[in-house]
Parts: C-alpha cells; sequence; structure tokens
C-alpha cells in the first residue's frame, strides 16, 4: 500500500472543508445559489469580484446589492494560501473557478 504524502493528506482535508461548506438549501441537496452563498458571509467581509471587468472590490453587503441576477451552482470554499499556512474564503462554481475571493 503506497504511503500517503503530505500534499495528498492537505488536498483531502481541503475537499473535505469544501464538501462542509456546501449549503444544502432548497430541496436540492449541495446546490446553493450566489446570493444564499454571499448572504452565509459577514457582511463586513471584503471581497473581490474576479468576473467583472474591473475587478470590483467591495464588502460583502456591496456585493449583495451589486448582485444583478442569481443562478444556483456555487459554494462557499476555503482556499489554502502560502503553503496552506493562511486560508482565504472563496465563491465559486461547484468543481469550477472562484468569482468570488476575499482580499
Amino acid at each position: 500500500m503506497p504511503e500517503t504524502t503530505n500534499l495528498d493528506s492537505c488536498r483531502r482535508q481541503v475537499e473535505y472543508r469544501t464538501l462542509l461548506s456546501i449549503m444544502c438549501l432548497r430541496g436540492n441537496p449541495g446546490v446553493a445559489t450566489l446570493l444564499e452563498c454571499l448572504k452565509s458571509l459577514p457582511s463586513d467581509l471584503v471581497m473581490r469580484d474576479m468576473a467583472a471587468v474591473r475587478n470590483e472590490v467591495g464588502t460583502v453587503a456591496e456585493h449583495i446589492g451589486w448582485l444583478h441576477r442569481d443562478e444556483d451552482g456555487y459554494e462557499v470554499r476555503k482556499e489554502p494560501r502560502n503553503y496552506g499556512q493562511k486560508e482565504i474564503i472563496a465563491i465559486g462554481l461547484i468543481g469550477g473557478p472562484a468569482m468570488y475571493r476575499q482580499i
């Protein structure tokens, strides 16, 4: 049996945290809307909209006000930075890229 490396262990921990952070609302297990994900975070958390043309920076409350349409298929996850010494909060498509990232 091959030994698990530290990197494999870190990946499993990140995947587990990601699965724990997926919200199960509206009867579809594991599927949340972008608005639901934003509302689950503290309103004073500063985030960058990665999909905006100008990389809009603002608080979660401001991003909720700027949101034009709501879509399914998003999750709140923690992304490791600096080789796992720091974690930031991100909202993105399930299994896809981050749309909002903490600054």
